[in-house]
């Protein structure tokens, strides 16, 4: 199907979602109504309410009321609410009448909060859960000094990770982000229940991730969010490709009640405790700039709702967010000019130039650090009731993104980028990009029978657009334009959803669940304008004196083709390609006993392009006695290539270390039907595969103490990776040079997705939320939870690893997937994370304090030695050998607020403030000459330094 059937296509199922709202039928005559608040009497909005042991059930509507239609009998009711304790009570109904059931819910621990994630059936407690999962709620997401949604994940749930990049293309501008130490891609994220697209960019730059796609969790604002569900297990068999990892699930906010407008502005103080945390070691003073501070943020958003009658809500978010760069270069020591440079200046004279022109500090010459940024979202969750029994609901969620990153500075001195002409004394080119992210679900669900059905469209478009400024096209000489826009990229998903559940009583309750999806998915490639790709062909005049002639001599220069920070796409590259998804799932929840829970689920998916796969998992939950229970979960899963990573294709500029030098190389990214893919006998893709085992045990040690442990073990085949690059001069198998295949295509080097490896993760995850009642109105919560994963490439009886290689690169599976590309999987994140959290409220006053340690990592150059050795390795060298290894580092937050009044409340705090930074590079081949006192390669948390806020709230 292609864009214009595809409109015909949605609106033929909203039809049909309507038509199917309107023949949904309530049956039942008699009734239990009631109102569930909190323990101050204040009402709770979506709120389960339950037949205890069964799956029927209904939830509050924006008074916080419920009406449960039943049959005549005595039944077991119970209340359940994210963040509040779960309560209980023995109904009485008689024929066609109503009874009335209130309650009120005191405020839980972690392990009390009700999740819809993992389950078909009914919602659950965390404690009863057969599977781990976080869940985080509205509170937990506004007290945190960060700004958007995967930085604050990253400081909350020790299992998943995310750093800001830096000095890599789109990737400054999209978080990678992973969960139990596994990739960007092997994590399904949902809204409301319902898939969420990924974003267009593709990860090819030297990051965490590379090689992947992930979902843009910054595309929703948190002010926008209700609460997030992190199933933390493999979950193939019911939610489908992708969740290998595990979910994240974002519930949308849907109160009326009140409006709230939230204005924040902070800012990067890079020099507190002036030099006490970033101490050189091995690294010259005379490198390290006295930082300014920088990064500073504007952030102003709001948040309400009104009702649609008495039977509608609508709940509407606005959300503004602006970042200024922040700069943590080091000095540069190189060299700006070419040997002879007649119109050099004094390199004072450059370096104040520099400044001027780019607002950098001493010798700094690249912008290393946060991106400059701008984000504006929208979202609108809504819904209406058309009976007890039906229901129409609604989302929407827009968000448009722009910033501005820099890539390497081109200087003089390498004259094949740089028309002297226009930029005398080199240039610093500056990327544009301009992200638009939207999507909508439509959908009922209610009642047809005995049977709960719910039917749903999902839409979402990811673009990413480039345009380079302050740069030049050198193949063009003077006539090159300073700014092209230079392509981009598009990704758009549908998803249809028909979902049906009930509940039996065969001695004991058995929920059934099965439904189907089909799924249609679209990747755009865009070219850029032609100054942006071209090879014009011109060679530029330098002129320079030798010396031993009074008159300069002119020597010509053949300008690189396309425009400076990485050329265009180009027409060839361009590309509009699609296909479809169809999946049948079955569930089944078996409640044997009160305590002895076994849950079974299998799937089976079609996709038109790589085939089939069927997944299947087997999970159980036993409880102990009332405040013990023990879990265990065994599945299979599956991740399908994505469309980016079977199409993707391009020629970038990528800077590569050659004899400690950062060289500019172009290298060509081929797709999967490339003739140059194929000529180096790589393979279709196929889909990754996995096996998930976990066991865990949760325990109440208390009324206000909840403990869980959780370990697990994933094994991965065919895991999906970027290549290593192929240049001329490597000599394959046959006898043939690869320069052979690259020299007629413009190429330095190529590169290309393959299934190369195959990995085993370990890993143990535990949490641990103690409540203290402080005075008469005071509460203190302290929160400790841990992540210890470890996640190894397979290796042969020599310890070498085991890449699977084509048989045209025999004996080149080094160059395939090196040292540099396993160590991204095995050691460049952190294999432990621990956060502990105090947060103390007594009146109008609150005080927080976090403190989140961040495990060691490493980075492996990739011609240090074979792929076996680093383990090894001296470190701490800074002569034989460039890998380092990075210690652990403890982030700590502290934030005070205070109640000026009804509806106003101030909060001012300091993230990172002992202003703690990575460990700087030992070897000045990894600085590149001075410019990188941080690796840009791995990251623990990122190089801002510490950042001070201040927020005001206003609710009314």
């Amino acid at each position: 199907m292609k864009a214009t059937p595809i409109n015909h296509f949605l609106l033929s199922i909203t039809a049909i979602i309507f038509a199917v709202s309107f023949s949904i039928k309530a049956t039942a005559q008699s009734s239990i109504t009631g109102k569930v608040t909190d323990e101050n009497g204040s009402e709770l909005i979506g709120a389960a309410v339950l037949i205890s042991g069964t799956t029927t059930g209904t939830i509050t509507d924006i008074n916080g009321d419920y009406n449960l239609s039943v049959d005549p009998g005595t039944y077991t009711i119970e209340a359940r609410f994210v963040g509040y304790r779960q309560q209980t009570q023995d109904v009485t109904v008689t024929d066609n009448a109503s009874v009335t059931a209130d309650f009120s819910l005191k405020t839980g621990t972690a392990l009390d909060e009700v999740v819809i994630v993992g389950t078909r059936s009914r919602p659950r407690t965390v404690l009863e859960s057969p599977v781990p999962i976080d869940a985080i709620d509205f509170n937990a997401l506004g007290n945190s000094s960060q700004p958007n949604v995967s930085q604050i994940l990253q400081y909350i749930a020790p299992s998943f990770h995310s750093t800001p990049q830096t000095i890599s293309d789109g990737t400054d501008h999209v978080d990678p982000a992973s969960l139990r130490g596994l990739g960007p891609d092997q994590t399904l994220v949902l809204v409301n229940g319902k898939r969420r697209h990924t974003s267009a960019l593709l990860n090819v730059n030297g990051t965490v991730g590379r090689g992947t796609v992930g979902t843009d969790l910054n595309s929703i604002p948190a002010m926008a969010i209700k609460s997030i569900e992190i199933l933390r297990d493999g979950a193939a068999a019911q939610y489908g490709s992708d969740a290998i990892a595990g979910v994240i699930n974002i519930i949308l906010q849907d109160r009326t009640e009140d409006a709230s407008v939230t204005f924040e502005t902070g800012v990067n103080m890079p020099n507190l405790f002036d030099g006490a945390s970033r101490a050189a070691g091995n690294v010259p003073s005379d490198l390290i700039p006295d930082f300014k501070s920088d990064g500073r943020v504007y952030h102003l958003g709001t948040n309400f709702g009104f009702n649609i009658g008495q039977s509608g809500f609508v709940n509407v978010t606005g959300d503004y967010f602006e970042r200024s760069s922040s700069n943590r270069s080091g000095n540069y020591t190189g060299s700006p000019y070419p040997a002879g440079y007649v119109d050099a200046l004094s390199d004072a004279a450059f370096y104040d130039q520099v400044q001027d022109q780019n607002g950098f500090v001493e010798q700094q010459v690249m912008e290393i650090g946060n991106s400059a940024l701008r984000n504006s979202s929208a979202v609108i969750n809504s819904g209406y009731t058309l009976s007890d029994h039906a229901e129409l609901y609604a989302t929407f969620t827009f968000n448009y993104r722009d910033g501005i990153a820099r890539g390497f500075y081109r200087f003089p001195s390498t004259r094949d980028r740089v028309v002297p002409q226009i930029y005398p004394n080199g240039f610093s080119p500056q990327i544009h990009s301009d992200i638009n992210d939207n999507s909508f679900i439509i959908g009922t669900r209610g009642k047809i029978g005995e049977w709960n059905a719910d039917f749903s469209q999902t839409r979402g478009e990811n673009r990413f657009d480039f345009t380079i400024q302050n740069s030049n096209n050198a193949s063009l000489g003077t006539s090159s334009p300073t700014s092209a826009y230079a392509g981009g990229f598009s990704y758009a998903q549908n998803t249809t959803n028909a979902d049906f559940s009930r509940g039996f009583d065969v001695g004991f309750p058995i929920n059934v669940a099965f439904g189907g999806e089909f799924r249609l998915e679209t990747y755009k490639i865009f070219a850029g304008e032609e100054a942006s790709y071209i090879n014009g062909g011109v060679a530029n005049a330098w002129e320079s004196n030798d010396g031993t002639a009074p008159d300069p001599d002119t020597t010509f220069i053949s300008g690189a083709a396309g425009i400076q920070v990485f050329p265009g796409f180009q027409p060839q590259n361009a590309l509009n390609e699609s296909r479809n998804n169809v999946a049948l799932y079955g569930d089944f929840e078996f409640d044997f006993t009160d305590a002895f829970l076994v849950t079974l689920a299998g799937r089976f998916e079609s996709y038109s392009d790589f085939g089939t796969e069927f997944t299947w998992k087997l999970a159980s939950r036993y409880r102990i006695n009332d405040d013990i229970t023990a879990r265990a979960a065994v599945s299979t899963g599956f991740r399908a290539p994505s469309l980016h990573q079977v199409f993707f294709n391009n020629l970038s500029t990528q800077f590569v270390d050659v004899g400690g030098v950062q060289t500019p190389v172009q290298v060509g990214t081929f797709n999967n039907s490339s003739n140059v893919t194929k000529a180096f006998g790589i393979d279709p893709l196929k889909a990754e595969t996995s096996t998930n085992v976990s066991i865990g045990v949760t325990a109440r040690l208390s009324d206000n103490w909840t403990f869980s442990v959780d370990g697990n073990n994933i094994n991965i085949d065919d895991r999906i990776v970027v290549s290593g690059r192929f240049s001329p001069g490597t000599t394959l198998s046959d006898g043939s040079d690869a320069g052979d295949i690259l020299i007629p295509l413009g190429a330095g080097a190529a590169q290309f997705f393959t299934n190369a490896v195959s990995t085993t993760t370990q890993g143990i995850d535990l949490v641990s939320t103690y409540r203290l009642p402080v005075g008469a109105n005071g509460n203190l919560k302290l929160s400790l939870a841990a992540n210890f994963t470890d996640t190894e490439v397979g290796r042969d009886s020599n310890g070498n690893a085991d890449i699977n290689a084509s048989p045209l690169l025999e004996g080149l599976e080094s160059t395939l997937f090196n040292r540099e590309e396993i160590s991204r999987i095995e050691v460049a994140q952190p294999k432990s994370k621990i956060v502990f959290s105090a947060n103390f409220t007594i009146g109008k006053f609150n005080a927080l304090f976090k403190a989140t340690q961040f495990g060691k990592i490493s980075y492996i150059h990739p011609s240090d030695g074979n792929q076996a050795d680093w383990t090894t390795n001296d470190f701490t060298s800074s002569v034989e050998s460039r890998d380092q290894e990075f210690d652990a580092k403890i982030v700590s937050d502290i934030e005070l607020g205070y109640q000026l009044s009804d509806g106003v409340k101030i909060n001012t705090g300091i993230h990172n403030f002992f202003n703690v930074y990575p460990d700087m590079h030992q070897h000045s081949g990894n600085a590149s000459s001075g410019r990188f006192i941080y690796s840009r390669r791995v990251q623990q948390f990122g190089i801002r330094g510490a950042y001070g806020y201040i927020k005001l709230g206003v609710t009314f």
